[in-house]
């Protein structure tokens, strides 16, 4: 099965990449629930399943969870569609091994024609992006990939103001993850900025992770240096950790539906 490679200037933190490979093992379970699978679903316009052979691009995919289930629901309307997965990282397409259409590439430089594509499917990735401009950059180029008609359907990680989100981008920082979470506001005005048309905005589920976790992810035991850092920042942190043994914090999430005309 071929994989087409697109590599000019993969910004993607590599790292981050790299530990995408085992994304659908971690934190419980969450990207491969079918449960979180559906709100994508639902956001799904009724009047767009008269398109009979939609191109669907899952975008920053991974495995492609969200876009297989998308799909899967769309067949039992009567409706084929064509699924295309787009990454950064080779490896993790190379094992969706029931897609054919793969391509590797940055979200930033979608190797695909303008206005080809129906749907657009956008799982937790703006965040790896530290920048306001950065991720104002994906969706830009998103839009420029999306049909006149289409629908794309994107979950950011989000918090309740823009200083919860900024504490916790903080908390990331001192552990050496550079992150871009926004409030909800924020995401959603974002959004509204380059898209033409808001359909939909509702709650995502909440994710929780513990300090514990994170340390099996990065590869060593951060549990002490976290408890110090925590222990400085309470106020800041205190509407965003849910425990305290282990340490665990909870982001939520937004999933807004955008048109364009």
């Amino acid at each position: 099965m071929k994989v087409d490679s697109v590599k000019p200037s993969i910004e993607q933190d590599r790292d981050m990449s790299q530990r995408a490979t085992v994304l659908e093992d971690l934190y419980k379970g969450y990207f491969g629930s079918q449960e979180n699978c559906r709100y994508f679903v639902e956001h799904i316009p009724q009047d767009f399943l008269s398109v009979s052979n939609p191109k669907v691009l899952d975008a920053g995919s991974s495995l492609g969870t969200v876009g297989k289930y998308v799909c899967r629901e769309l067949s039992g309307q009567g409706i084929t569609p064509q699924l295309i997965l787009l990454d950064t990282n080779e490896e993790i397409l190379k094992k969706s091994l029931d897609t054919l259409y793969k391509i590797v590439a940055n979200l930033k430089q979608i190797p695909l024609a303008d206005s080809s594509m129906n749907i657009i499917l956008l799982r937790s990735v703006l965040h790896y992006e530290p920048t306001l401009e950065a991720q104002e950059a994906i969706l830009k180029e998103i839009y420029r990939v999306l049909a006149p008609g289409g629908v794309f359907i994107s979950q950011f990680g989000s918090f309740k103001d823009d200083d919860e989100a900024q504490a916790f981008n903080r908390l990331f920082k001192f552990l050496k993850r550079d992150v871009g979470f926004v409030s909800k506001d924020t995401g959603v005005k974002m959004h509204a900025d380059v898209f033409d048309e808001i359909y939909k905005i509702t709650e995502g589920p909440s994710l929780e992770e513990n300090v514990d976790e994170f340390s099996a992810r990065v590869g060593k035991d951060i549990s002490g240096e976290v408890g110090d850092y925590i222990s400085g920042h309470q106020s800041e942190l205190k509407n965003i950790l849910v425990n305290n043994n282990p340490i665990t914090w909870r982001v939520g999430f937004t999933i807004v539906s955008c048109r364009k005309k």
